[in-house]
């Protein structure tokens, strides 16, 4: 019968030398890049166009960062856009009485940041 330290070791040798495939940094942002739920860091609502437009910087609990933003519009067809880091996410346009929503991608750090809202 094998103690259990014994035991512990030809396990820990066995998954040590087992074939891992290699682990770039991307892969490893992906693998953590979990959608939980966001905290808004500044979260600001206005009139705009006839319609209510609310946008956001959040911050995920890992600290990665996106731009959020959302527009209601009860008598047109809209759409929103939000911007991080110059990389741009368009919401499709919408009917009226729905909500238009944008979000980028999450970030570890950001430069540049803004959202825009549009009718038609």
């Amino acid at each position: 019968m094998i103690n259990f330290p014994v035991k512990c070791f030809f396990l820990f040798l066995i998954l040590s030398t087992s074939i891992v495939p290699p682990v770039n940094a991307q892969t490893l942002s992906d693998s953590i890049n979990i959608d939980q739920t966001p905290t808004d860091i500044n979260r600001i609502e206005i009139d705009a166009g006839g319609g209510k437009f609310r946008y956001m910087v959040q911050m995920s609990i890992i600290f990665q960062y996106r731009q959020k933003s959302e527009y209601d519009h009860s008598k047109k067809e809209h759409r929103t856009t939000s911007m991080m880091n110059d990389v741009y996410s368009y919401s499709p346009w919408v009917k009226a009485k729905k909500t238009a929503k944008a979000q980028t991608a999450w970030y570890w750090s950001y430069s540049s940041n803004n959202s825009y809202w549009s009718t038609r």
